[in-house]
């Protein structure tokens, strides 16, 4: 499972976990998450829930990468998302509003609408500068 380990890595330093303290949390022995990130150990299902659960992602995108929107009605590339933090990363950007989705739950669509068209019109000022 290519790329597994990866997406597992990557979900953990975003939520701030070590390797052991995720380990713990998931109530697994002291290494057990460091040999899931360096794909040497097989996965359970029972485990790619626990994991899921403790990332608020789906298993789908533990398992491929992609996460399925309803709002674009297709998969979003983990990739194209990966280099969307790595923008906020290096302008140390913290906490992005883009990654509180809860705040996102409370928009409207109308709203959604018009932070679209903003990003939009500010991706559009820069391009032309």
């Amino acid at each position: 499972m290519e790329g597994f380990g990866r997406r597992l890595e990557n979900e953990r330093e975003i939520k701030g976990y070590t390797k052991r303290g995720g380990s713990k949390i998931l109530g697994f022995s002291e290494n057990v998450f460091g040999t899931y990130e360096r794909e040497e150990a097989s996965h359970s299902l029972d485990t790619l829930q626990k994991v899921s659960k403790l990332f608020d992602v789906s298993i789908d995108y533990l398992i491929t990468g992609k996460e399925f929107s309803p709002n674009a009605g297709r998969a979003v590339s983990y990739q194209s998302f990966k280099e969307v933090l790595n923008v906020f990363h290096k302008y140390n950007i913290k906490d992005s509003y883009i990654l509180k989705k809860n705040d996102w739950r409370l928009l409207e669509k109308e709203e959604v609408i018009e932070l679209s068209k903003h990003f939009d019109w500010v991706a559009h000022k820069a391009k032309n500068k």
